[in-house]
């Protein structure tokens, strides 16, 4: 067998190992889960099945809602979220 330290993993793999705890207790009591950036590190299929599995019935049971900012407009697409459940917001000079 072989065995890694967290610490030499990718980027991806420490980030995913960071929140997937926090994804799987939301799933599995509901509430909300806030993610910065959900994209940054992860790969675009990874990211697409994490906001996947809040978007099912089955994998979500109890209406656990996540939040989270992103840069990658694919994640836009209307197969994944609804028109309502997507807001824009931008930044001005001031913030």
């Amino acid at each position: 067998m072989f065995s890694m330290e967290l610490a030499d993993e990718s980027d991806g793999t420490r980030k995913l190992m960071a929140i997937a705890p926090a994804i799987e207790s939301v799933l599995l009591k509901g509430g909300l889960l806030l993610v910065d950036e959900i994209e940054k590190e992860l790969h675009p299929a990874l990211v697409e099945f994490i906001v996947a599995k809040f978007q099912s019935k089955k994998t979500n049971p109890n209406g656990a809602q996540i939040v989270f900012t992103t840069h990658n407009t694919d994640l836009l697409s209307m197969e994944l979220l609804r028109k309502d459940q997507l807001y824009f917001v931008d930044k001005d000079k001031e913030n």
